[in-house]
């Protein structure tokens, strides 16, 4: 039976990882998320695990039928997959939460939980059995060969998803793939004749599923749910590019572009594309050379045109953006991309603007708020500082925000008041136009800029503009003196920090400020009440905790070691986000990249989880490699600040390549390599110290405290330290709490004496 289990326990491996891919992709559309949410998720899904894990841990060696309970949970699986994704996309139709419309966090949290639960519990369930079923003479190596096989299968799972059928299928389709996978694996592993039900039902499941999938009743859920996700338009089409999720939305004559579940852009939209283009344009005195970042297809470039400009460099990650554009807009809205003096330039912005040999007039950036981390890199210090490298004598960058015309209150003061500072402290003259859009237009020459709407609309006349919008009295309406006044009165307030790459200031002010939109909302105030003092505070008392642990178990290192692997499973989490937010930050297209850097995770977690199992090493030599592997964790997260700015520092093409091709996929896996090894020490650690302790109990607690970890660590890094301490303090928290497991390690005597 170890053979057919085997296989299971790689299909529950891939499962995992293939399933985790597709539903927070699904979750970041339907929630309409940021790296907030994706936090959020992943928690919820290192909880449900850990519930599974924890909870049920003495039910696997107290069940009688282990392997038919395992063949039945299978099943269950096949079952659930594809309805998982019916239940993610009906969310807002349950809920009555109309599209596009903001959700609270708790019923982000609630809603996330509610539909992780019945999946990830049981995977959890199904680990701890697969270890009570495979045990051997040496548990901790049966455990850890467990945990291996696991890891491996999720290498496979989160490699094929990512690289092919993401591409290719739909998430329902790629669920139906997964379904038949388990309901083959528990056909397979149901050998004995007591299982024969279990037979019988993996049978009808296959069969069902084949035939279903032939007559393409999953593509009928496709459009069923998403005319429900999408109530009120209607869905012209939806794919999966490289780099997103993209919808196309039409409703009153008007197309909309969603990008994983966030607007893009709607056309027409005259009024936002005036605005966007003229208000930078017209404060230049004569712009020829203009560099665009994003909002191209949304009439940018027409209203660009509309001067006499020399060459129009358009820069848009996605090209698959541009050819929807021109499939499913009228000739008229794409004809000016087709203009000779337009270039499209299919890359990152950053990239672009760190390699380009041109310089600008003006830079105008529509890419809206840094929701995202994504997003907040183009709101950086360090990215002004390379905007301005390229831009001409007196020229202007120039980019919108949220705002409001007749009240600003605090969360939005500090919001935008610290992109603001950001920007002072690398151009000599910034502006703020007050509206309900916020026009931020900054210049190296002092005095460059003018609030006279007058001069600007003389600017326009001469220039022979046909502007429907931008007239002398919307002008003047927009830009009174008393608005202005208020709006730099409102902005001078706050004392709000510069934001920078790794430390994303204005990216954690704008989720206070979304976060805001909901009254007596607990996360708001959470959000404001963080600081860094608080957030160290926290890690100074959970340090003291773990002190005060060793100091009462001195006699034997179990405790320890189960210390060790809590520890250990917030350290991998924090670091595999702080890993994904550094490469967000340099390359600005992680979603094309995520299975890849997972996956090679999942590698080191399979190759090191499979040594550490076959390894003969006692339980002296099992403690020493445990506290030269915990050691190491804190030694990767103090370096690893000091390689990122390495890499993020590099300019040239082949230094950029070997980032994102070597560096950071090798980061990745030396991560995972420490995960693995530790995980497997611990268990051998543990066991030598409960010698009647069962493989089933033990893998639940172990495993359990490493998901749960792994659950804080999501949360906490994602949403408070990366934002508030930084990526160079972020690095150092967890190396603190790392050293305090070496110390407590130390302290028990059986390290010294056996």
């Amino acid at each position: 039976m170890k053979k057919p289990l085997l296989f299971s326990i790689i299909c529950l491996g891939a499962t995992a990882m293939a399933s985790q891919i597709v539903f927070i992709r699904e979750f970041l559309i339907v929630f309409s998320g940021d790296e907030l949410s994706v936090g959020i998720i992943l928690a919820g899904w290192m909880l449900s695990g850990a519930v599974g894990a924890l909870l049920l841990r003495k039910l696997a060696d107290r069940i009688k039928r282990k392997n038919l309970v395992f063949v039945l949970l299978q099943i269950f699986l096949s079952i659930f997959l594809p309805f998982g994704i019916l239940l993610i996309r009906l969310i807002r139709p349950i809920l009555g939460i109309n599209p596009g419309q903001i959700l609270p966090f708790h019923i982000l949290a609630f809603s996330s939980i509610a539909v992780l639960i019945p999946l990830c519990a049981v995977m959890g369930f199904m680990f701890i059995l697969a270890c009570r079923i495979y045990e051997i003479k040496d548990k901790a190596s049966g455990i850890g060969r467990v945990y291996a096989m696991e890891a491996f299968g999720s290498i496979l799972g989160g490699g094929i998803v990512s690289l092919v059928l993401l591409r290719y299928f739909n998430s329902f389709e790629i669920m139906s793939v997964l379904s038949l996978l388990n309901a083959a694996a528990a056909f397979f592993f149901a050998e004995a004749p007591q299982k024969r039900m279990a037979r019988a039902g993996a049978a009808v499941i296959i069969i069902s599923l084949g035939l279903v999938w032939m007559l393409q009743g999953w593509k009928n859920a496709e459009i069923f749910s998403f005319k429900k996700q999408w109530k009120g338009y209607e869905v012209l089409d939806a794919r999966n590019s490289v780099y997103a999720n993209l919808v196309t939305l039409k409703r009153d004559g008007q197309i909309s572009f969603i990008n994983n579940g966030i607007r893009f852009c709607s056309v027409p939209d005259k009024k936002i594309s005036e605005e966007a283009v003229h208000f930078c344009l017209l404060e230049h005195k004569d712009p020829k050379n203009i560099l665009l970042i994003g909002g191209g297809i949304g009439g940018l470039v027409d209203e660009i045109l509309k001067y006499p400009v020399r060459h129009i460099d358009y820069v848009e990650l996605d090209p698959e953006l541009v050819r929807l554009a021109r499939s499913f807009l009228a000739r008229g809205y794409t004809k000016a991309l087709d203009d000779g003096r337009v270039s499209i330039k299919n890359m990152d912005g950053r990239y672009f603007i760190k390699t380009t040999g041109n310089k600008y007039d003006c830079i105008i950036i529509d890419l809206g708020d840094p929701y995202t981390a994504q997003l907040n890199r183009f709101y950086t210090r360090d990215f002004f500082r390379e905007a301005k490298n390229v831009l001409t004598d007196g020229g202007i960058i120039s980019f919108g925000l949220s705002g409001s015309e007749s009240y600003i209150d605090p969360d939005m003061s500090e919001y935008l008041s610290s992109v603001r500072a950001t920007l002072q402290k690398e151009f000599a003259d910034v502006k703020v136009i007050p509206g309900n859009t916020a026009y931020f237009l900054a210049s190296e020459s002092p005095g460059g800029l003018t609030y006279d709407y007058k001069l600007l609309m003389r600017r326009a006349e001469e220039r022979q503009l046909d502007l429907q919008y931008m007239r002398e009295d919307y002008l003047f309406a927009r830009m009174s003196a008393d608005k202005v006044r208020y709006t730099e009165d409102a902005l001078k307030r706050s004392g709000a920090r510069i934001n920078f790459d790794f430390r994303p200031s204005s990216y954690y002010y704008a989720i206070i400020y979304w976060a805001s939109q909901f009254r007596d909302s607990l996360m708001t105030n959470v959000l404001r009440t963080a600081s860094g003092g608080i957030i160290w505070s926290v890690f100074a008392l959970a340090g003291i905790f773990i002190m005060l642990l060793g100091l009462k178990n001195t006699g034997n290192s179990a405790k320890p070691a189960l210390a060790g692997v809590f520890v250990m499973g917030f350290s991998q989490a924090a670091i595999q986000i702080m890993l994904l937010f550094s490469f967000q930050v340099i390359y600005g297209y992680l979603y094309f990249k995520l299975g890849m850097l997972f996956t090679f995770f999942m590698l080191g977690l399979a190759l090191a989880g499979w040594y550490e199992s076959r390894a003969d090493a006692g339980p002296g030599r099992s403690k020493i490699k445990f506290l030269v592997v915990q050691l190491s964790i804190a030694v990767y997260a103090f370096i690893f600040p000091a390689a990122v700015n390495l890499i993020s520092a590099a300019k040239t093409g082949y230094a950029h390549w070997f980032g994102a091709a070597i560096f950071f996929p090798a980061l990745s896996l030396l991560a995972g390599l420490q995960g693995g090894a530790l995980f497997a020490l611990s268990n051998r650690i543990y066991l030598a110290g409960k010698k009647e302790a069962a493989a089933g109990s033990s893998a639940g607690l172990t495993y359990g405290l490493d998901l749960l970890g792994s659950c804080l660590g999501a949360a906490l890094t994602g949403v408070f330290m990366i934002p508030v301490l930084g990526l160079v303090q972020s690095c150092l928290a967890v190396a603190f709490l790392n050293l305090a497991v070496v110390l407590i390690f130390l302290r028990s005597r059986d390290i010294i004496y056996k």
